[in-house]
């Protein structure tokens, strides 16, 4: 039996191209202004664009500009881009391999109360020596002592990665 286009079935036909154009367009935009907003140093929004450079939604995927975003982001002392960070970095993925990295910013993270992070911690400090734990253990201090700073102060971060 033949499909029968009732002038509502036409008109719908007619019509979800434009709906569905309308929904990407809707998308995109709240991904332009999200962008804005990262740019601006908005520490969610930079964590948004992380997560969406990183599983490719509505951009597409890629790790380097995922670990930018996540940067950005763990560097205002937002605990769980410092996990997703460590995570890069002892992955390799968008960044160098880079296991001091790596521990670094899940040291971070579990002063953020991100419970996965312990774990993380122990794992990839089993595969640095003394020495390299303990620079990592300095630079750890070092930002938190800043971020101390900086809380007290009411004044944005300027310290990164170390």
């Amino acid at each position: 039996m033949p499909t029968v286009f009732t002038p509502q079935r036409f008109l719908l036909l007619c019509l979800l191209p434009l709906l569905l154009l309308a929904c990407s367009n809707s998308e995109e935009a709240q991904i332009n202004e999200m962008r804005i907003r990262a740019e601006r140093g908005d520490v969610e929004a930079q964590y948004g664009m992380a997560v969406l450079a990183y599983n490719g939604h509505g951009v597409p995927q890629d790790f380097t500009a995922s670990a930018k975003w996540f940067t950005l982001a763990a560097e205002q002392n937002h605990g769980t881009a410092q996990f997703n960070l460590g995570t890069l970095y002892e992955q390799g993925k968008g960044v160098t391999q880079n296991l001091d990295q790596a521990l670094y910013w899940y040291m971070l993270a579990t002063q953020n109360n991100i419970e996965l992070a312990q774990m993380a911690v122990q794992r990839v400090a089993a595969q640095l020596t003394l020495e390299q734990r303990a620079v990592v253990l300095g630079n750890v201090t070092a930002f938190s002592q800043q971020h101390e700073k900086q809380d007290e102060l009411g004044t944005p971060s300027t310290v990164g990665a170390q």
